[in-house]
């Protein structure tokens, strides 16, 4: 049997032929680097997102004391009416008993 190397096969294979592999070839390597492109982008946005995760862990601190400030001045308003609301009962039953 004859060893088909690419000459070979030059010999058996027509000119639309010819072209076509061409194209498919190139279509090939273009595919190619658009991936090898896609796949250093999509490791460059996975840094990125890493560093804002981080960023976002650094502001848990703050985070929390914001919420602590929060909490504590909506725990005090609510005292505060409550003592409010305690003392207009108080004065209306001293109003009612007079």
């Amino acid at each position: 049997m004859e060893d088909f190397t690419k000459n070979s096969i030059d010999e058996y294979v027509d000119e639309e032929e010819r072209n076509f592999i061409e194209q498919r070839e190139m279509l090939i390597q273009d595919i190619d680097q658009t991936m090898k492109s896609i796949l250093k982008n999509l490791g460059t946005f996975n840094v990125i997102l890493e560093n804002i995760n981080d960023i976002g862990k650094d502001f848990e601190n703050v985070t929390k004391l914001w919420e602590f400030f929060y909490t504590g001045l909506q725990q005090g308003q609510s005292q505060q009416i409550e003592e409010e609301g305690n003392e207009r009962k108080q004065g209306n039953e001293d109003q009612i008993i007079i």
